[in-house]
C-alpha cells in the first residue's frame, strides 16, 4: 500500500462502508488464524516489532502507558486497542494522534474489497480493523507497535502478527467464558497462546500462572513473574495489593527501580503500572536505547486512559468506569470505598452475554442507591430484568434519564459511580460532550 493507491480509494458511500463493517460483528465462522495469515501474505505486510498486550483487565491502561513512555524516547510508536468508546479512530493511534477518519474508511474498504481475491472466507469485524491498522502502521513506518488483543490469545487475530518481541499478560479473570472457558486456568491457557519463545511479563498468580508456566515450557519463552518484582510504599516492601489507590509508590523490576505517582485512581494501578514499567525496561534493552529514569517517571505519571476510573464531575464526585466482570467490579468498589462520601449512588448497565446473575448481588451490596439502565445497544441486558436481579431502586430505558436521576438524588458530598460496560462509557461520553 502506498499513498497513490490510498488516494484512489473512493469513500463517497461512507455509511455503506461502516454498515458492511458492522454487519460482520458477531459473525465468527471459525476461530483460526488462517484468514489473517493468508491476508498478511496477500497484502505483503512486512514484520514489525510488536509488543502484545493480552489479559482480562487493564489491557488498555497498560498499552497506553507503554505507548506514551516509548514516544517520550523519540520512537515512532503505533498503538492498536479495542473497543472504541465513541469513534473508530480511537483504535488506531500513533505519534501524530488518531488515524484520520477518511483514511480509516479507505483502509477498511481496501481490505474488504480484496476479500474475494484472498479467497479464505469472510473476514470478521475484528480481522478487518486489525488488517487496516497494520497496513496503516506499515505506511507510517513505525519503529514499534503496541498491540492489544481482542479476545483470548491463542487464536486472536493479533496472534497472526508473528514478529512479537514481548508479550505482557495483564490480570486474568472470568470473562468471555462461552469461548475462553469457565475457569481461570482454562482462560489463562487460551491467553498463554500469545507466547512465542521470546519474553513474557505477568503478575498473575495461582491457576493463571500455572497455565502460563506450562506454555513457557512448551514454547521456551522467558517468563518474568511476581518474583522479579518488588513494591514499596514509604520505603517499606509491600505486596502489590497494598499499593494505595492514590499517591506515590515504588516498583522494582530486576535491576531497575522507580517511584511513581500515576494520576489514575484505583487498587489496580500498582499492578498495571508495574507491568508497563517492566515492559518499558525490557523494550529499551531490546532496542539498545539508553535507560532514562526521569522520562519514564514523567510519562507514567501523566498517562491516562479514558473511561477507567475517570472523574467526569465534582460536587458530587462522578466517576466513570468500564468494569464489566466480577474481578474488575470488585476492585472498582474497593477503590471507591477509599473515598470519603456520604452515599454511593450507582448507575449500572451491562451486556446480556456477561455474567450478570453473579455480578448483580455484588453491585447491590456495594450501592446505597442503585439505578439500572441500558447503554442503547441491542445486546444490553433489559433494565427491567436487571432491576429484578439487582433489586435496584430505579430503572430507566433512557440513559440520559438515569444520569439525571442520579444527579437529582445526589448531595455534593455523595459519589456517583457509572459503570458496567465500555459501551456504556462511550454513550456517557457522548452525552456529556
Amino acid at each position: 500500500m502506498n499513498n497513490e493507491i490510498l488516494n484512489s480509494i473512493d469513500i463517497k458511500n461512507a455509511d455503506e462502508i461502516i454498515e458492511k463493517l458492522e454487519s460482520r460483528a458477531g459473525n465468527i465462522p471459525d476461530r483460526t488464524l488462517t484468514r489473517m495469515k493468508t491476508a498478511i501474505e496477500f497484502f505483503n505486510l512486512k514484520p514489525q516489532k510488536i509488543v502484545n498486550i493480552v489479559g482480562t483487565n487493564g489491557k488498555g491502561t497498560v498499552s497506553n502507558a507503554i505507548f506514551q513512555t516509548l514516544k517520550s524516547f523519540g520512537l515512532k510508536v503505533g498503538m492498536y486497542t479495542s473497543p472504541h468508546l465513541v469513534n473508530y479512530t480511537e483504535r488506531i493511534v500513533d505519534n501524530d494522534g488518531e488515524i484520520d477518519y477518511s483514511v480509516f474508511l479507505k483502509l477498511v474498504k481496501y481490505v474488504s474489497d480484496h476479500e474475494d481475491e484472498i479467497d479464505c472466507g469472510d473476514f470478521t469485524y475484528f480481522e478487518v480493523i486489525t488488517l487496516a491498522a497494520m497496513i496503516y502502521f506499515e505506511m507510517k513506518n513505525e519503529d514499534i507497535l503496541v498491540v492489544e488483543a481482542g479476545v483470548g490469545g491463542r487464536t486472536d487475530a493479533t496472534k497472526a502478527l508473528e514478529s512479537s518481541i514481548l508479550q505482557v499478560i495483564t490480570s486474568i479473570s472470568i470473562d468471555h467464558s462461552d469461548y475462553l472457558g469457565d475457569t481461570i486456568y482454562k482462560i489463562a491457557q487460551n491467553k498463554s497462546g500469545i507466547m512465542n519463545g521470546t519474553k513474557t511479563i505477568t503478575l498473575n498468580t495461582g491457576d493463571a500462572l500455572k497455565a502460563l508456566s506450562e506454555e513457557k515450557e512448551k514454547t521456551n519463552t522467558t517468563l518474568h513473574s511476581s518474583c522479579d518484582f518488588e513494591f514499596t510504599v514509604d520505603g517499606k516492601i509491600v505486596e502489590k495489593e497494598m499499593i494505595p489507590v492514590s499517591g506515590e509508590f515504588g516498583v522494582k523490576f530486576l535491576a531497575r527501580e522507580i517511584k511513581i505517582n500515576p494520576k489514575q485512581f484505583g487498587v489496580f494501578r500498582g499492578e498495571n503500572y508495574a507491568l508497563a514499567f517492566a515492559a518499558i525496561v525490557t523494550i529499551l534493552k531490546e532496542l539498545k536505547i539508553e535507560y532514562d529514569n526521569d522520562k519514564i517517571v514523567e510519562a507514567l505519571n501523566t498517562a491516562s486512559w479514558i473511561g477507567r476510573t475517570e472523574v467526569i464531575g465534582r460536587e458530587p464526585l462522578t466517576i466513570l468506569d468500564g468494569a464489566h466482570n466480577i474481578d474488575a467490579i470488585e476492585k472498582l468498589f474497593k477503590s471507591v470505598s477509599k473515598i470519603n462520601h456520604k452515599k454511593l449512588i450507582t448507575v449500572f448497565a451491562i451486556m446480556s452475554r456477561k455474567d450478570h446473575e453473579h455480578i448483580a448481588p455484588v453491585v447491590r451490596k456495594n450501592s446505597d442507591i442503585l439505578i439500572v439502565t441500558t447503554n442503547n445497544d441491542s445486546k444490553a441486558l433489559d433494565p427491567e430484568t436487571l432491576k429484578k436481579e439487582t433489586s435496584a431502586d430505579y430503572s430507566f430505558y433512557n440513559l440520559k434519564d438515569a444520569l439525571e436521576k442520579s444527579k437529582e438524588l445526589a448531595d455534593k458530598d455523595d459519589t456517583i459511580l457509572i459503570f458496567g460496560s465500555l459501551y456504556l462509557v462511550g454513550e456517557i461520553l457522548k452525552l456529556i460532550k
